[in-house]
């Protein structure tokens, strides 16, 4: 079994609405064609802080100010095979869809409490986002 530090950030806009990112069509990657929030693997000597930072400069080049929010372990893989160290952000983007830049993925998009239920999420996500929705802005 292995342990892979992963970082997430959930950011948020002034309407209440997350940015979320659709994951490439490509079957060779987990989740394809799913949305998720933005982040990726911590790298070898890098603290979650830099990676977060990191990852929201390589993905959508920015970084907006964040607040560490929760770390939890989750199982993926065969047989649960590999626990995830997941380390979330929480921020906030007042940036409208157009104007942000996006280098992995298919696109972009803010959605809200309602939207994320509908929306296919990867990683588990959909739990985390009701959570998020639920504690911050009462939906």
């Amino acid at each position: 079994m292995s342990i892979v530090p992963v970082v997430s950030a959930i950011l948020s806009n002034h309407q209440g609405q997350v940015l979320l990112q659709l994951r490439d069509d490509d079957p060779a990657i987990e989740f394809p064609n799913c949305w998720t929030v933005l982040g990726g693997h911590v790298e070898e000597g890098e603290s979650p802080d830099e990676a977060i930072r990191r990852e929201l400069m390589e993905e959508i080049e920015t970084c907006p100010p964040l607040t560490y929010w929760m770390r939890y372990l989750a199982t993926r893989g065969p047989g649960g095979s590999v626990v995830v160290n997941q380390f979330m952000y929480l921020g906030s983007l007042s940036s409208p869809i157009e104007a942000i830049p996006l280098h992995e993925g298919q696109g972009l998009a803010y959605f809200d409490a309602h939207q994320v239920k509908a929306l296919s999420l990867a990683f588990g996500f959909q739990v985390i986002l009701e959570y998020y929705f639920a504690v911050y802005w009462g939906r």
